[in-house]
Parts: C-alpha cells; structure tokens; sequence
C-alpha cells in the first residue's frame, strides 16, 4: 500500500501536473533565466554613472520630460530574449487608462509616475521596486519547483528502494 501512495507523490507537482526530473530542471532552468535577466536589469541601473547608459533610458526620458497633467504614468513593456530583458515599447498612461499594449503577452511591465526633471536617483529605486515585483514571484515559482524536484527525487528513490526489497 505505501509504494503506491509514494507512486502518487512522484507523479504529481504541486499543481497536480505530472513531471519528471528532467522536466522539473527544464523549468529551473527558464526561470533561472528569467531571473538572471532581471537581476542584470538592477545591476546595470545601479551601477551605470548615468541612466541615459542604460536599457531604460528612454523611460527615464519620458518620465522626466513628459508634461505632467493629462500623462499620469510611462511603461516600458520588455521581454526576456535570449537572456537578455529588451524594451519592445514605451507608452503614456493617461490617469484610469490601460495600455493597449497590456494586451500582448510581456515578461516585464515597468511603469513610474510622469514626474518633470525626476532625479536619476529617484528614478532607479522606482524601477529597483519595480523589479523586484518581477523578481519576488519568480523567485517563490523557483523555491517551490526546487521543492517539487526535491519530493519527486526522494519518492523516485523511495520507490526503487521498495522496489529492491
């Protein structure tokens, strides 16, 4: 009786899909991607002398000479290529307003208040709060697949171990 509880266990994640370990490092792996995009993003805001060197200068220079009043808000909408997080579009939101572009598929959305002449260093804990509301979920994602892998090892182990006897 318990080899087939254990049989349950391995085949099953936490969202009741089944997978192999193999499938299990493959989805590490992507959001390990993931992750590493983003954290390259914070590095490169943190430490370029200037934004105007970074991948998010064209925010920047939206939210900062943009006329405040109708603009409430600048998005810069990315995804995750190659590694790499890329600015596909920028885009003014009016205040109650959603972007038409919300309605593709992006990896990351980040938006800050339309602020005339905002200052560099206001600018970059805006988006290193904004990236760690990307980064927070994926990394929860990642603890709990490594939680799932683990499980689905132990069981796999379990099983031949019972298996033998």
């Amino acid at each position: 009786m318990q080899k087939y509880i254990a049989a349950a266990c391995i085949s099953l994640d936490a969202m009741g899909t089944k997978r192999t370990l193999d499938e299990y490092e493959t989805k590490l792996n992507a959001i390990d991607v993931e992750i590493e995009a983003i954290e390259a993003l914070e590095n490169e805001i943190q430490n370029a002398e200037t934004i105007g060197e970074t991948r998010l200068s064209g925010l920047f220079h939206e939210a900062r000479t943009t006329k405040k009043g109708h603009w409430k808000t600048v998005s810069a909408f990315c995804n995750i290529e190659n590694g790499e997080l890329v600015v596909d579009h920028l885009d003014k939101l009016s205040d109650g307003r959603w972007s038409p572009q919300t309605r593709n598929r992006y990896d990351v959305i980040l938006s800050t208040g339309v602020i005339p002449f905002m200052e560099s260093e206001r600018f970059r804990q805006s988006m290193k709060d904004n990236l760690w509301q990307h980064k927070a979920p994926r990394l929860q994602t990642r603890e709990f697949i490594e939680d799932d892998r683990k499980m689905t090892e132990y069981m796999t182990a379990y099983d031949k171990e019972m298996d033998a006897q």
